[in-house]
């Protein structure tokens, strides 16, 4: 067994742990023997299903990518459903704390700083409007044939290709 699994074993073994419920769809623990979580590890269990979304072998590619630039933190390993990587005290940021101009430059460098990177010497492609309309085809299915109305995903679809239609038209650089 390699040291970051044995790692992740033995904080997976310890009795404390806490769970972060802001997440959407995976569930997200911390896993530490240390009172003041200085030791701390994060498991992130996948939700139900999001493999239909999230191309997960590209996430853990950009994950040791940005990782290798100083973006992401130490990932330990992964297991069939999830990750296990290094913890990083801080605070979450709520819209108040955004909108203070000492924070919103910081963030603002920080994702200029991760846009810069250009994984194996070329630029990324654009896929916003690919992830966007993957969700919403995903989300369309499973409404119409779960909801009450599915007439509310197909209100979805159409916000989509408006909002589409405007931001093109900006002529955003790609």
């Amino acid at each position: 067994m390699c040291f970051t699994a044995q790692i992740c074993v033995e904080k997976l073994a310890s009795p404390k742990g806490q769970l972060f419920t802001d997440g959407i769809t995976n569930k997200l623990m911390a896993c530490y023997m240390d009172e003041g979580m200085a030791d701390a590890v994060l498991v992130r269990v996948y939700g139900r299903k999001t493999e239909l979304f999230v191309d997960r072998e590209n996430e853990l590619k950009n994950f040791q990518v940005l990782r290798a630039h100083g973006c992401a933190p130490n990932l330990y390993c992964t297991f069939q459903n999830g990750l296990c990587y290094e913890f990083m005290q801080g605070t979450a940021l709520e819209p108040e704390h955004v909108r203070q101009p000492q924070i919103f430059r910081l963030i603002a460098w920080e994702m200029a700083k991760m846009h810069a990177i250009h994984a194996n010497g070329s630029l990324p492609k654009p896929s916003l409007w690919h992830k966007i309309h993957k969700y919403l085809t995903i989300m369309k299915t499973d409404l119409i044939t779960k909801a009450s109305n599915p007439r509310y995903a197909r209100l979805r679809f159409k916000q989509y290709f408006k909002a589409k239609s405007v931001v093109t038209a900006l002529e955003m650089p790609k």
